[in-house]
Formats: C-alpha cells, sequence, structure tokens
C-alpha cells in the first residue's frame, strides 16, 4: 500500500516549482543585463536540473542539494555590442514561466489539501 503521508506526486511538484524558482532567478538576471556589453543570456538547462531533482529522490536529507547547470545561449545573435540579451524574448521566458509556477503551485496546493481532508477526516 502506498504511503500517503509522502506522496511522490506532492515531492515531485516541489522539487518542480524549486528548478522554476530557480529559473526564474537567471532569465530575471537576463534581464537585468541587458545593457551590459558582451553579456550572454543564460539559461537553466531544465531538463537536465529535472532529471537530476528526480534521481536524487531517494537521497537523504544530509546529501548534497546539486546546483542545476546555467548555460550561456551559445544560439542567440549578437548585438553590435556583443550582448545576446533579447529583452523580448526573455521576458516572454519569464511570463511563461511564472505562470508554469503558478500552475503548479495551485497543484501542490490542492494536493496538500487533499492530504489533510484525509489526515482530518473532513470533506
Amino acid at each position: 500500500m502506498p504511503n500517503i503521508l509522502f506522496d511522490p506526486t506532492i515531492e515531485g511538484l516541489a522539487r518542480t516549482l524549486t528548478l522554476h524558482q530557480q529559473r526564474h532567478g537567471v532569465l530575471a538576471s537576463n534581464v537585468a543585463n541587458v545593457e551590459t556589453p558582451g553579456y550572454r543570456a543564460r539559461e537553466l538547462d531544465f531538463r537536465d536540473a529535472l532529471q537530476q531533482a528526480f534521481e536524487d529522490r531517494g537521497a537523504t536529507e544530509q546529501a548534497p542539494d546539486r546546483t542545476p547547470t546555467v548555460v550561456a545561449d551559445r544560439l542567440a545573435p549578437r548585438r553590435a555590442d556583443g550582448s545576446t540579451v533579447d529583452m523580448d524574448q526573455q521576458m516572454a521566458k519569464l511570463n511563461a514561466n511564472g505562470m508554469t509556477y503558478l500552475a503548479l503551485a495551485r497543484i501542490l496546493g490542492r494536493r496538500v489539501a487533499l492530504l489533510r481532508q484525509a489526515i482530518d477526516g473532513t470533506r
């Protein structure tokens, strides 16, 4: 019988939310450096980070947290000042990332509410 107190769905959602939060920071850094000559837009390697997060699922609390890989966007066109930051593209990514984060947070909230109802025995 599965242990509902350690629901892998809740754990997976929480890990995914953390990755979206970290990605938001990387994207915000790109926006903050839009006027920095030579700055290369960066992106969190989300697929790799998500895979690592789920591989570490069985790790103990003492296991060191792995920092997701942040890579420079080597395919982005350079402006005259050498920067690769496209403000419109970064803002679109920030918006999409934020919407995904909110959707995942709502799903996580519902899962926790169901767990509380099961514990309390209420409907």
